[in-house]
This record gives C-alpha cells, structure tokens and sequence, in this order.
C-alpha cells in the first residue's frame, strides 16, 4: 500500500467518523437534551470500534509489509553494486599472459590495433585472408601467424563472456521485483559509468576511425570451414550489447554518444 493510498484510506476514515458522530447526535439528540441508552450506544459503537480496530491493524501489516520489502531491496542493491564493483576490478594472477583484466578486455580497440600490427609482418596471414573471403578452405593452425590468434581467439572468448555477464546483469535488475525503479536506475548507472560506457564508445570508435574500420573488417582469429560468420573478431555476438543499449533510451542515456547526440 503506497503512501498515497494510505492518505485516502485515513481520509476516507475521517469522512466516515464525522457521518457516525452527526447519526449519533441525530438519533440521541432531543431538542438541546441527550438521552442517552449506554445499551444502544453499545450497540452501535462496538462494531464501530471493532471495525476501526480491523482498519488499524491492516494499516500498521501494510507499513511492516512496506518497510521490509524496502529493507530486502537495500540488500539487494547491495549485493548488485559490489557485484558490479568485482567485475570491474576483475585482475586474474597467474603466471601465464594469455589472461585479461577486465580494464583490458575493455580496451579492445587498443588490442586489436597492437595484434593487427603484429600480424602486418606476416604477409601469409592476409593471403590466406583473401583466399578465405574467396571460399576457398584455408586453415590457420600451425600457421606462423597463429600463434598470435592463439592469444586473439583467447581474448575474445573472454571479452564474449563479460559482454554475456553485462547484458544477464542487465536484464536480471531490470526485472527484479524487490528493487524499486530508483535502485535499479542507479546500479545501471554504476554498471555504465565503470564498465559498459567504455564498451559502447570503443563500438564507436570501431566504426568512425578509418584504420580501426579496416580491422574490424579484415580481423579473424581463425580460419576454418565452420562457423566462418562467427570467425571474426567483431562478429554479431560481440554487437549484443550495443544493439541492446541502442532499443533502450533509458540505457542509452548513460552513454557519451547519446548525450552528444542530444546536443
């Protein structure tokens, strides 16, 4: 029960005292005497009471009923944004250099920038690409250059898990039930202003700069006979998230991009 409906119904009861207390006057008044019958008085004031009694308690189940549901969704929220916090201080530590960050998964135009170079001095790589685009079967494994798909494939399997984790976060506040709309408005905030913001412009850096267009369009991190439209680096599963963000206004808001639009 809102505050609001709470306000009627304690208005409403006013209403309804006034009209008993006018009744009572009304039928026990004679001239300017009361005659009064504490039977009859009993009579009417005790389902009255009773009545009121019943009101009282539904009131203070309803307050209880508000005020723990407010107290779970402050839990929840809770969890949510340190939830949200460990994804973005995500920093694996291990021996071996073929683990992300999470800083680093979002920084993917860098990375793909630095491993594209690094591919330029394996001409073989795009020979094999043109081949490929072609239809012709070409297989990278045991290739010169796979060694650096090897880390490129690495990578985007890592970043295609966070992107997932980002838009099941999405969707589970979205619809949670104990969170109100202010809770919600304000994890999805923290989730863009932290993470998902730096995806989005790094999408849009992927489709304004020239040379970075030229990468997302000739980087695969293998070459095989199955599976070939998942076989790039940018494939449509990477685009999830943006196509998400772009169907939602209210998503879209906590980007750079709509705000410059906006203006």
């Amino acid at each position: 029960m809102t505050s609001k409906q709470i306000t009627y119904l304690l208005l409403g009861l006013l209403i309804f005292l006034f009209a008993v207390d006018i009744l009572i006057r009304m039928f026990y008044c004679s001239s300017v005497h009361l005659s009064f019958n504490s039977q009859e008085f009993n009579n009417i004031c005790s389902p009255i009471i009773s009545l009121l009694g019943f009101f009282g308690v539904i009131i203070t189940i309803s307050l209880a009923l508000k005020q723990f549901k407010h107290q779970q969704g402050s839990n929840y929220f809770n969890y949510y944004r340190d939830y949200i916090n460990n994804i973005a201080n995500e920093n694996p530590i291990t021996n071996d250099n073929l683990v992300f960050s999470t800083s680093e998964l979002l920084q993917f135009p860098i990375y793909s920038w630095d491993k594209f170079d690094e591919l330029k001095k394996y001409p073989e790589y795009f020979h094999d690409l043109e081949k490929f685009r072609s239809g012709e079967t070409v297989n990278s494994e045991n290739k010169p250059y796979d060694k650096i798909l090897i880390n490129v494939r690495l990578f985007s399997g890592r970043l295609d898990i966070l992107l997932k984790r980002y838009i099941s976060l999405i969707i589970e506040i979205d619809t949670h039930k104990t969170l109100d709309n202010s809770q919600k408005s304000l994890l999805l905030k923290g989730l863009f202003d932290s993470q998902v913001e730096k995806y989005y412009n790094g999408c849009w850096l992927m489709e304004t700069d020239n040379e970075l267009k030229e990468i997302k369009d000739s980087f695969y991190n293998a070459f095989a006979s199955v599976m070939k439209d998942q076989l790039l680096v940018f494939n449509s599963n990477f685009y999830k998230l943006k196509v998400l963000i772009d169907k939602r206004p209210d998503l879209k808001k906590h980007t750079q991009a709509y705000v410059a639009d906006e203006k």
